[in-house]
């Protein structure tokens, strides 16, 4: 029988093989009024397009992007089945004989700057018919700061799919389980175990200035359906603060992640998210006509509606999709590093397929003494954050990293030196020499992401005030007030750049075969890429996206 549904993509652990059908008449729903809680009504157009074509079964594409909850558990009779392939199941229920495709995104351990600086690569999918976007406190607990990742990531979202629904996932955090199971973990252990700590531990999870509010906030804001985890429990463990453990224990397995009876409330609540919108406000004569010719793929004429980019004020995020706080992070992949690479010796630009044809671009040099030199000029901080660092000498000095992701394999790898040509004409930045080693012993390849931390210096204009990279040919040249210093032709060639970044594959190597392999695969800066977004990084190469 078909399911009315399939996967598509999956960037996680799917459950298609080992998942029966729903045993709905022994399955306990939440109720109502906890469902209400969880997702109240937004006049949401964009959504009930996408219920109103589920109702005509027309064909449609759900993209789930998210953190390890979206990774989902392991498939067993313990966990059962993630709450995307749930959420399947309990649509095609509702809406008998559609057509779904599911595809899912889930990288453990990534940040929300990180998913929303490498949206692109991370979430294939420019034409899903509604993205659910889920993000936990991974690195992350700035009320604003996490406000603005995500507002600019629905932006983006928007740019390249006007026509699709967004739906923002919150789920409980995880510094609000540390506190609420019995024993309290770090740093809430020592709290009182009675009901009184409990309700301090409370009052901490559901203030107004938590990324889980943040979430609650943008929907309305936007016009876009959110699902709070938080607030479906938020009244029984106010009014039972002695059961608050058992509450949590059975719908978080550890600090964040969903049990089996977890992921089934997860998908309760989106499934009664999406419905609600069938019995919501009466539609507006334009939206209406919208709907109709952006959604039936079977008329004659098609044209996909737009909804709204954004609210007219945003919340959070600048307007602009060329704003300093999008141009202050880089992540590129494939063709999008060219506009980094200032020369090549040796080193070209090649696609590679991997065993299911899949393309794997980068720059890749096969032999030694190969040369490829890369510009970073990161945005500048903000001139009150310069001016504090400065003090009496007048230049800044600011730490930043450049994470270079580069193939590792087991074989006739070799070994690369980054390095800042520090002493290059007008350079304004600095940094001790690395060696990046592409070898090692496991039997798959794999990119690798590593970080080459540099000093930045920058100085300010004594005539216009301006602060700019501080160095002699551009001490006070920046992009908004001289852009022909970016683009005028240099004598040597090489357009101008104020730290050069150099990679060198050295004469040596720990590979059998002693080859010379070395393969940039992307190039990433203004986000951090240690331990947890390098698992998230992991995870994406896993499954050939990067």
């Amino acid at each position: 029988m078909d399911p009315g549904w399939r996967v598509s993509a999956y960037v996680g652990r799917s459950c298609m093989d080992a998942m029966p059908p729903l045993d709905y008449e022994n399955r306990a729903f939440p109720e109502v009024q906890w469902l209400r809680d969880a997702a109240p009504y937004v006049d949401d157009p964009a959504m009930r397009c996408f219920a109103s074509r589920l109702k005509r079964r027309v064909p449609l594409k759900v993209a789930v992007f998210g953190t390890s909850v979206v990774a989902g558990n392991r498939c067993n009779k313990q966990n059962g089945a993630n709450f995307p392939q749930l959420l399947m199941q309990l649509l095609s229920r509702r809406y008998p004989g559609g057509n779904l495709t599911l595809s899912a995104f889930g990288y453990p351990g990534a940040s929300a700057v990180f998913m929303r600086s490498c949206s692109d690569t991370l979430l294939p999918t420019p034409d899903a018919d509604l993205y659910i976007i889920e993000m936990i406190d991974n690195l992350s607990s700035d009320y604003h700061g996490f406000g603005r990742e995500v507002e600019m990531l629905m932006d983006a979202i928007r740019q390249r799919s006007p026509g699709a629904a967004i739906m923002l996932l919150s789920p409980m955090l995880q510094s609000c389980t540390r506190g609420l199971k019995i024993p309290r973990w770090k740093p809430y252990h020592k709290v009182p175990l009675d009901a009184e700590g409990t309700r301090e531990i409370l009052r901490t999870c559901y203030r107004n200035d938590t990324i889980a509010a943040a979430f609650e906030e943008l929907g309305p804001a936007h016009g876009i359906t959110v699902v709070s985890i938080r607030n479906m429990v938020r009244r029984r463990l106010w009014a039972n603060p002695d059961d608050a453990s058992r509450l949590i224990g059975k719908r978080v397995a550890d600090a964040v992640h969903p049990t089996g009876f977890g992921h089934w409330e997860y998908a309760v609540a989106i499934e009664h998210a999406i419905g609600q919108q069938q019995s919501g406000e009466a539609w507006s004569a334009v939206d209406a006509q919208a709907c109709q010719k952006g959604c039936d793929t079977t008329a004659a004429t098609c044209t996909v509606p737009r909804w709204p980019t954004l609210a007219l004020k945003n919340m959070f995020a600048p307007r602009s999709s060329t704003s300093s706080a999008t141009r202050a992070t880089i992540c590129a992949f494939g063709e999008a590093l060219r506009p980094y690479v200032l020369r090549t010796a040796g080193f070209e630009y090649q696609i590679d397929y991997n065993k299911q044809g899949l393309p794997k671009p980068g720059y890749r040099a096969t032999t030694a003494g190969a040369e490829l030199d890369l510009c970073y000029e990161p945005e500048p901080p903000s001139a009150s954050k310069l001016e504090r660092s400065a003090g009496a000498s007048g230049v800044a000095k600011v730490k930043s990293a450049w994470s270079l992701a580069y193939l590792m394999s087991y074989e006739r790898m070799g070994v690369a030196r980054g390095e800042c040509l520090a002493k290059r004409s007008g350079s304004f930045c600095s940094c001790p020499p690395r060696e990046f080693d592409a070898h090692w012993r496991r039997q798959v390849s794999q990119p690798h992401i590593s970080r080459l931390q540099t000093i930045l210096r920058y100085a300010r204009n004594p005539t216009t005030g301006v602060w700019g990279p501080a160095g002699r040919e551009r001490a006070h040249a920046t992009r908004e007030h001289d852009p022909s210093f970016y683009t005028s032709p240099r004598a040597d060639g090489m357009r101008p750049c104020g730290c050069v970044i150099r990679l060198t594959v050295l004469n040596r190597s720990s590979s059998a075969g002693q080859g010379h392999q070395f393969k940039l695969t992307s190039l990433m800066s203004g986000f951090y890429t240690g331990n947890l977004v390098g698992q998230a990084a992991e995870w994406a190469a896993n499954y050939d996206l990067i």
